[in-house]
């Protein structure tokens, strides 16, 4: 693979992803973060509203 080596390859650049790689940087682990697109974020990254406020939270 083009030289790279690292110890976790996570593929797909959403929230998710970009969670889990940040988790295991902070643990001290190299890693490659992986998306088939140019800009990370997946879904939200092309997300949209007309909502001008709204507010989330926990469900009980």
């Amino acid at each position: 693979m083009n030289g790279f080596s690292c110890d976790a390859a996570v593929i797909g650049a959403g929230a998710a992803g970009m969670a889990a790689a940040l988790s295991l940087h902070e643990r001290g682990k190299s890693v490659m973060l992986i998306d088939r697109e140019e800009a990370m974020g997946g879904s939200s990254s092309s997300a949209s509203t007309t909502a001008s406020a709204f507010s989330i939270s926990e469900r009980s």
